[in-house]
């Protein structure tokens, strides 16, 4: 699922992906959901790329 908008530079809150994640659970099972940005991130900042994983990354594994 594209879970964080690699089109702007505003950092997502864990939060906000989290509920986009909870969202997706009322139409797919669990265990056939893939948690990734909606595209590549080589258009932005390196720096704010990387946060935009780890907040991915720290939602997925809170669910």
């Amino acid at each position: 699922m594209g879970l964080i908008d690699v089109a702007k530079s505003k950092l997502e809150e864990v939060d906000q992906i989290t509920e986009r994640i909870q969202e997706c659970l009322n139409h797919i099972d669990l265990h056939r959901i893939i948690a990734a940005p909606d595209c590549g991130l080589g258009l932005l900042n390196r720096h704010l790329a990387i946060d935009k994983m780890k907040n991915l990354c720290i939602a997925a594994h809170s669910i």
